[in-house]
């Protein structure tokens, strides 16, 4: 039952994209409710035991919200990237993003999501636009090898607990699986660029 609610709420959300997916989402979750649980108190129950990670995500995002309509209003932004733009030619700065892109994996690793996204992304998505890269396209490139390679990132608690339960060395899981992520994070970006997700 569970999966046919879940193939019935994917295929809403695919085939009919003018259904708002938040009524989607909350159909899906109320049926949902009703059929694993079918009494009241054990759906209140539910509800209050998973409502405080979702309450602390609605937190992050509308502090996230708030925090970026303040860079961007403010022309905070503006200021070092214009600063980059003076210390760099032309052709470094229209491409400034696809080398980013590439060192992407050990800039990640090296840097906290938070600081990487709400420091390092909004400067880089500035610096192209005046040649017409569109945002987007440099928000890709930067979050595509980062992703990859956040799933060895010595800066995620949660890693050291799963490498600790499963019995392996954090270091060693680290120097196997490098390479090969910054593999998969290039081909993936040579990908995305030879398919036009990437404007060049």
């Amino acid at each position: 039952m569970n999966l046919s609610l879940t193939l019935i709420v994917t295929s809403t959300l695919l085939f009919y994209p003018r259904v708002p997916g938040v009524i989607v989402f909350m159909v899906g979750l109320a049926t949902s409710l009703l059929i694993n649980y079918p009494s009241s108190a054990k759906q209140l129950a539910m509800v209050k035991r998973q409502s405080s990670e979702a309450l602390l995500l609605a937190a992050i995002l509308f502090c996230a919200s708030v925090f970026l309509g303040i860079v961007t209003k403010s022309a905070m932004i503006d200021h070092p990237t214009d600063a980059m733009k003076s210390i760099m030619s032309m052709e470094i700065g229209r491409y400034l993003y696809l080398l980013l892109g590439v060192i992407a994996t050990p800039l990640g690793m090296s840097s906290r999501s938070d600081s990487y996204y709400f420091g390092i992304l909004p400067v880089t998505i500035k610096n192209p636009s005046p040649y017409g890269i569109r945002p987007e396209s440099v928000a890709r490139v930067m979050m595509i090898a980062e992703n990859v390679g956040f799933a060895i990132s010595p800066m995620i608690g949660s890693y050291y607990l799963a490498a600790g339960l499963a019995e392996v060395d954090f270091g060693k899981h680290m120097r196997h699986a490098y390479l090969r992520t910054r593999f998969v994070a290039l081909v993936v970006l040579g990908a995305s660029v030879a398919c036009g997700a990437i404007q060049v």
